[in-house]
């Protein structure tokens, strides 16, 4: 996984997931039903769960999908952002609770550190990559200073490093 230093610019009662999630390759939306598994969605699945089980060729053999997806199910929506549910028919069916972002530049992100502008002292020792400024993503270019020289001393600035794959 790649990562990337980031500087955010938080204004009064901004949240800082809410000036991250439209740059997430997932994006929320509201939950509801998708395609039909297809069987080869459903070995796939299963080849990902074999990485979990010991050499135990039996096991692994015997591993059906409905078994495996209550097993692993979790750990793989959490890895992938896929979802799959039995609809009322009882057919496997994706619960869809993310869109892809074209846009995007993040799998996953944390906090590094949180500072007003007051405590910042000098912005040229900052080394980042990227900013978010009111509302935009913006590569640096020739340093810190020049995108937060004007900001008011109560401004917070978050350090955060985000992943992708």
């Amino acid at each position: 996984m790649s990562k990337g230093t980031l500087l955010l610019v938080v204004r009064d009662h901004e949240r800082i997931e809410n000036l991250m999630a439209p740059w997430g390759w997932r994006l929320p939306v509201p939950e509801h039903w998708g395609e039909v598994v297809t069987e080869d969605e459903m070995e796939q699945f299963i080849e990902y769960c074999k990485a979990f089980m010991p050499d135990s060729g039996s096991a692994e053999e015997a591993m059906d999908f409905e078994g495996a997806y209550e097993e692993f199910g979790q750990s793989f929506e959490d890895e992938t952002g896929q979802c799959f549910k039995k609809d009322d028919s009882g057919i496997w069916r994706q619960w869809v609770k993310y869109e892809m972002n074209p846009g995007g530049f993040w799998d996953e992100w944390s906090i590094e550190w949180e500072r007003s502008m007051k405590e910042i002292g000098d912005p040229e020792e900052l080394r980042h990559e990227f900013i978010i400024k009111d509302g935009s993503w913006l590569a640096i270019e020739g340093g810190v200073s020049k995108y937060v020289k004007d900001l008011p001393d109560e401004t917070r600035l978050v350090s955060i490093v985000f992943r992708w794959a």
